[in-house]
């Protein structure tokens, strides 16, 4: 990839950013909100990206908040959820 297109830019006439970083491209609206992390070269997502994709999405109003609330509220159980989603 030309070095013009690394590290960080915001798509034009969008409230969208695109973050390049090693084998991978991070497209989201905020840190915290909306997007997904692609890593290429990965065919399985970790689960800390795992954990990281349910965040972003769910601070983005991706997910009904009174259905996904236990899982944000408990860490520990949010992890439990990710090991059997990752395990099937």
């Amino acid at each position: 990839m030309k070095t013009e297109f690394r590290g960080l830019h915001q798509v034009p006439g969008t409230n969208w950013f695109i973050r390049t970083h090693g084998i991978g491209v991070d497209v989201f609206k905020t840190v915290e909100v909306g997007g997904i992390d692609f890593d290429f070269g990965k065919p399985d997502p970790d689960e800390w990206r795992l954990k990281i994709f349910f965040e972003k999405q769910y601070n983005d109003g991706q997910l009904p908040y009174a259905e996904y609330q236990c899982l944000s509220d408990d860490e520990d159980r949010l992890k439990l959820a990710i090991k059997n989603v990752l395990s099937n």
